[in-house]
């Protein structure tokens, strides 16, 4: 109504373009350990560490996986029916199987974290490499577009960036975008 008076028009209200630029040596390293940009936000805003435990995660052996998820599944089975008969039997029962069947399962998860854990030291370049894709797409654990000024993708990528992002804004699509760059 402002700018009617003003300006005589209304200014349409349009979308501002969020993004993430993906510098070619992150997005070869995505492509390399098989991760998608959504993983590395859920990751990255977790815990500092999470990526690196998904790519070691990653890294344990088919028959490493393949032992953890068999353990994994036989015990969630056992637990589970042990559970049911316990709450079967008396509900203070039950409910003292739920908190031991939770330590258990906990317990499971903490072995999947020491084989991560495992891999991570003994292929050092999967923490280096976590470190470099969290850095650059969530320095200080903040999105990129919040901390990094486009000053310094002018400087780096030249000219041809801005029309690459008039480009993509130009889309209207809503959302978050990844920009390979």
């Amino acid at each position: 109504m402002l700018y009617e008076r003003i300006l005589g028009r209304t200014t349409p209200v349009l979308p501002r373009l969020s993004a993430t630029l993906l510098k070619p040596v992150v997005a070869g390293l995505l492509a390399r350990h098989e991760i998608s940009l959504p993983d590395v936000v859920q990751s990255a805003l977790q815990d500092p560490l999470a990526l690196a435990q998904r790519l070691g995660a990653r890294a344990i052996s088919v028959v490493g996986k393949r032992k953890l998820a068999a353990a994994g599944n036989a015990l969630d089975t056992e637990l589970s029916s042990l559970a049911t008969f316990m709450h079967s039997l008396d509900p203070g029962l039950g409910r003292a199987a739920d908190v031991s069947s939770s330590k258990m399962r906990y317990q499971m998860n903490r072995m999947r974290r020491l084989a991560a854990n495992y891999e991570l030291r003994r292929e050092q370049s999967l923490g280096r490499d976590a470190g470099l894709i969290a850095l650059n797409l969530f320095p200080d654990r903040r999105p990129q577009e919040r901390l990094l000024g486009a000053a310094w993708f002018l400087s780096r990528y030249g000219e041809g960036l801005p029309e690459l992002l008039v480009e993509q804004a130009g889309q209207q699509c809503p959302g978050h975008k990844a920009i390979w760059i």
